[in-house]
């Protein structure tokens, strides 16, 4: 295990934190989670109660559910179960990946004396913007709006954002987004239920508020009751307006379709997939030349990809093979899809560059955005 990767009981509480977004969808779920950090190692009830926004009594009724007791001395003292090298989810490594996206995104401006960003470049932003469209190629809108909402709130836990003086110096909109465009996992205002591009959030009990209701219906004054939520400039690309009547998805959001020979199809959730292929990539400039099935059988089947990216003059060819995953993640019900198995990479440039393979398809994708990117003559072979 690497010294950045968390440990277990990081990782625990982690999923735990995402729970306030999701109380009122998936009940069933927090408690499965407070049991999975109190077995990690995180035995304080206190602190479990504040991580996951509740009451102590809703901890302990949590953990009785599960099989814990909570109060029992000897429960208490087991020692937490040893750290292992298993993968994350997918959700908590997306999660991993947005803390490195955005390390250094100070957040939008909503302060009319900081509108604009002026902390950012062009280039600063335009690679922010493709390393979110990767991220949400790889993993799907869905989980990609859910687990930035969950991170997003966690992030401006610690945010250090100017004080408000007066209203007028908030640039915030007092119109919820329309059904259409609506962010069913993003910023939601706590008193009129309605969803908002951006809210400031309430100090005095950490609710957050749309401008209209924080002013009018709770009456806060700006001074030191109020601050602005944290949103990074690639904040409207994690929006997803969900299902009509809230139904459940279980069908993929992106597939692709086997034409059989006797005439039939076989479809396949896109998965990691989504990342590399002509429809779905996030990539810029994208070009997809070879797109093929395979495999040692049916019910093994592999995905191969090749194709190249190209920006601003700079360019990679890449060839990327995919096993298939058929089952869902944790608390979702639609199968994970193509999962990447290895790759390689290869600067298209007048001197010639070997290729350089990758087992982990972040690390793959990152290193052709950054060098896609970088200022000009930093860019390998030029």
């Amino acid at each position: 295990m690497s010294e950045n990767e968390p440990s277990g009981r990081q990782r625990a509480l982690l999923d735990l934190g995402g729970w306030p977004v999701r109380r009122d969808l998936l009940t069933a779920e927090r408690a499965v989670l407070m049991a999975a950090a109190w077995r990690a190692g995180a035995r304080n009830v206190a602190e479990l109660a504040r991580v996951a926004d509740v009451s102590r009594d809703v901890v302990y009724a949590d953990l009785r559910s599960q099989g814990i007791e909570p109060t029992d001395a000897e429960q208490k003292k087991e020692p937490p179960m040893p750290r292992t090298a298993s993968p994350l989810t997918a959700r908590a490594r997306l999660r991993q990946e947005l803390a490195r996206v955005f390390a250094d995104d100070r957040g939008l401006g909503l302060l009319v004396e900081f509108n604009g960003r002026p902390d950012m470049t062009k280039q600063g932003k335009d690679l922010q913007y493709a390393r979110a469209g990767a991220l949400i190629a790889l993993h799907g809108r869905d989980r990609s709006a859910a687990v930035f909402a969950e991170y997003a709130t966690q992030r401006q836990r610690a945010a250090d954002m100017p004080r408000l003086t007066k209203w007028d110096d908030l640039v915030l909109g007092s119109r919820p987004l329309p059904a259409w465009t609506r962010d069913v996992h993003g910023y939601l205002c706590d008193v009129c239920g309605e969803s908002f591009p951006s809210l400031v959030l309430l100090e005095e009990n950490e609710d957050v508020a749309c401008k209209r209701c924080a002013r009018d219906v709770v009456g806060a004054e700006p001074g030191n009751a109020v601050r602005p939520l944290w949103s990074p400039w690639s904040r409207h690309l994690f929006q997803y307006p969900g299902h009509w009547e809230r139904e459940e998805q279980a069908k993929p959001e992106s597939e692709l379709v086997e034409r059989l020979p006797d005439g039939g199809e076989r479809r396949w959730a896109i998965g990691e997939a989504g990342a590399f292929t002509q429809e779905t990539s996030g990539l810029p400039g994208v070009d997809v030349s070879v797109q093929r099935l395979g495999g040692p059988d049916y019910d093994d089947p592999a995905f191969y990809i090749e194709g190249r990216t190209e920006h601003a003059g700079r360019a990679y060819s890449f060839a990327v093979t995919f096993t298939y995953d058929g089952q869902p993640q944790p608390f979702e019900v639609r199968p994970y899809g193509w999962r990447f198995s290895s790759g390689e990479i290869q600067e298209v440039a007048a001197t010639p560059s070997s290729p350089v393979e990758y087992t982990d398809v972040y690390e793959m994708l990152d290193a052709m955005l950054v060098g896609l990117y970088a200022p000009d003559g930093e860019g390998e072979g030029r």
